[in-house]
């Protein structure tokens, strides 16, 4: 099985066995493997920060009868460590196995900050003192 890669690579390498005589010889077969939705710490803020600690699918979903090829869908919950703090980021996404998709990507901890009115006052005092 794969591994979530650090932001920034989008592969991963797997091992497989190939077909024939027997012989144990190792062949690398190259698949696209999810990423990191972000790699700034929600904690402190630092950027490309986050090293991936581990995964866990926490749910599984076929789109049709996976018999007849329809493509699956885990729901992957990952967490990392930031490099800096310390402090741990979890994140929720879904990841098509068969497609390669990632989407419906969720930070569930810490919960992202709302900044929407940090702005507009702040806009409104620029425009203030350039005005005078």
């Amino acid at each position: 099985m794969g591994r979530i890669s650090r932001p920034g690579e989008g592969l991963v390498a797997l091992s497989v066995m190939p077909p024939g005589d027997g012989i144990h010889t190792m062949g690398a077969v190259e698949r696209p493997a999810p990423t990191l939705p972000d790699s700034t710490c929600g904690n402190c803020g630092s950027d490309a920060a986050l090293e991936p600690r581990g995964d866990v699918v926490v749910k599984q979903e076929v789109d049709g009868d996976f018999r007849r090829g329809r493509p699956v869908y885990d729901t992957i919950v990952s967490v990392s460590v930031c490099r800096f703090c310390d402090q741990p980021t979890v994140w929720r996404y879904v990841w098509g196995r068969d497609t390669y998709e990632q989407f419906a990507e969720e930070r569930l901890s810490p919960p992202p900050r709302d900044n929407s009115g940090a702005w507009s006052g702040l806009g409104v005092r620029f425009i203030v003192a350039a005005g005078s």
